[in-house]
């Protein structure tokens, strides 16, 4: 019996060390992410689509306001728009002109997409940590964080989740089981003002 009591404290110990040293580790990428309230760069997002013996490339800027939202503007090789407002997800396809509409994820899929993608991009992990299981990597010049899902629901469409950056978000990639992937490279401006068209997309 108390050889079991050992064995049993032990691999709690072990545990308890083991969720202290990523909590450390998390916590070393989180002191290093910049808290400016706007995000705003350029992005490149590769897409590896196993019937296409070529990736599906596009580029285009967005802007990240953390308690507001995501406006995502693809510019190549067609122009299309994203927005992330009140927690829902919004597109549009044909400029200002054009009104914005809910793609067909549902009400559940629409929040819980727009939480996704908001939270990787401003960092915040502690926010996904029931939904993925977390492992980081901490290093001088920059850090990795590898999501895997928990839940069925997000495992159905992605196997993994690979973010990188410094002082911000600079490259994630989606790993799919049909062994397609979508990685987004990142480039942060230098901090200013939202303009007057951003305000209205996002506030």
């Amino acid at each position: 019996m108390i050889s079991l009591f050992r064995r049993s404290w032990m691999a709690v110990s072990l545990v308890l060390a083991s969720t202290s040293l990523w909590a450390a580790d998390l916590d070393a990428v989180t002191s290093r992410l910049s808290t400016e309230p706007l995000v705003t760069g350029e992005f490149v997002q590769r897409r590896e689509v196993a019937s296409l013996p070529f990736p599906l490339m596009s580029t285009g800027e967005f802007v990240l306001l953390r308690d507001e939202g995501l406006y995502w503007h693809v510019l190549t090789p067609a122009e299309s728009e994203l927005r992330i407002r009140d927690g829902e997800v919004q597109e549009r396809i044909g400029g200002d002109a054009a009104a914005w509409t809910s793609p067909p994820l549902g009400r559940q899929g629409n929040r819980m997409t727009a939480s996704l993608l908001t939270d990787l991009l401003a960092g915040r992990f502690l926010a996904l940590d029931r939904l993925f299981e977390l492992a980081v990597e901490s290093g001088e010049a920059a850090w990795t964080v590898r999501l895997t899902p928990r839940s069925a629901a997000y495992a159905r469409f992605v196997r993994t989740i690979e973010v990188e950056g410094g002082r911000h978000v600079r490259r994630v990639r989606l790993s799919h089981d049909d062994g397609e992937s979508t990685t987004i490279e990142l480039e942060t401006e230098a901090p200013r003002e939202l303009t007057p068209r951003e305000r209205g997309i996002l506030e």
